[in-house]
């Protein structure tokens, strides 16, 4: 098989399997983590001793053998390392791409990991991660693979309620979080009005949060696409650039939060604006899915 169209799973010592993955959470700091593979990037994560998912890099896969040893998720929006799930609760200085209201009107939530395997779905390995809150009966499973052909990764998270009769509310589901590695970076989107749409603009990323969205079920005065790259391009052909897009017809949002460390952090889905969800005992809810890719081809 061709490394470039699988989900690959590494541990920092030597491959291992998902069932050793027990082994390796071990009091002198050592760590396990996974390597999701495009022909031009590498998604990396890894979970810590204390059982938290972590972002480590997303880049240019030449020359990447093995997790990457620095915690470059230090660098985030907070002195606090950004979670691959970054939730509601503790430090608030982040993009959340979960919040929820419990029965009884607790706000925050606290994930732990519970498992990992590869899975197939729709005819691709697919890296499927599940945590749990430490006291709340709430799953949240996380999913990651590789599309070769488009040279691209898709996210996506399932939540469910495994409570008895409580009611979970949701006021805030996003499909995916990203962290860039520390920079300088510049947006490009679409924007436009009728009979003049997808017009590209060009901004740069200061310190602070930008969001793009729709709150109206239309989409021609933006359009739920991103490319940030880390210089001001003047030539569509050159340069880095990280891109996604939100998979959903119906209102989006995608919001970009940049910190004067350089950090970037990028998260996108359904725009909860002036709605939620009512989640029943039982219950699943399954976000649309975003995808990502990063070239160093320009943004053409």
């Amino acid at each position: 098989m061709k490394t470039n169209s699988l989900v690959l799973l590494f541990a920092m010592m030597a491959l291992q399997s998902v069932a050793q993955v027990d082994s390796l959470r071990s009091v002198d700091g050592k760590s396990m983590g996974w390597n999701i593979c495009t022909n031009s990037s590498v998604y990396q994560i890894r979970l810590n001793e204390q059982g938290e998912l972590l972002p480590v890099y997303y880049g240019n896969r030449a020359g990447t053998a093995k997790l990457q040893t620095q915690d470059r998720s230090r660098g985030g929006n907070g002195p606090f390392s950004l979670h691959e799930v970054p939730v509601r609760g503790k430090y608030a200085d982040k993009i959340p791409v979960l919040e929820v209201v419990f029965a009884d009107g607790t706000r925050d939530c606290e994930l732990q990991w519970v498992s990992s395997t590869i899975i197939t779905v729709n005819n691709r390995p697919t890296l499927r991660i599940v945590q749990k809150d430490k006291f709340y009966p709430l799953t949240v499973t996380s999913y990651i693979r590789s599309v070769a052909e488009f040279d691209i990764i898709e996210k996506w998270i399932e939540v469910k309620n495994e409570g008895r009769r409580e009611i979970i509310k949701i006021e805030n589901l996003l499909s995916a979080s990203v962290l860039l590695p520390s920079g300088h970076y510049f947006l490009q989107h679409h924007a436009g009005r009728w009979a003049s749409e997808f017009q590209l603009q060009q901004t740069e990323l200061t310190a602070g949060t930008k969001t793009l969205q729709s709150r109206d079920f239309y989409s021609f005065e933006n359009t739920p696409w991103f490319a940030v790259t880390n210089q001001l391009l003047t030539d569509a052909a050159e340069g880095m650039v990280w891109f996604g897009q939100v998979h959903y017809s119906g209102n989006w949002r995608i919001d970009m939060e940049s910190t004067l460390s350089g950090a970037l952090q990028i998260a996108g889905g359904i725009n909860f604006w002036d709605s939620q969800w009512q989640l029943k005992s039982g219950e699943s809810f399954v976000t649309p899915k975003m995808s990502f890719g990063y070239t160093e081809q320009g943004r053409d």
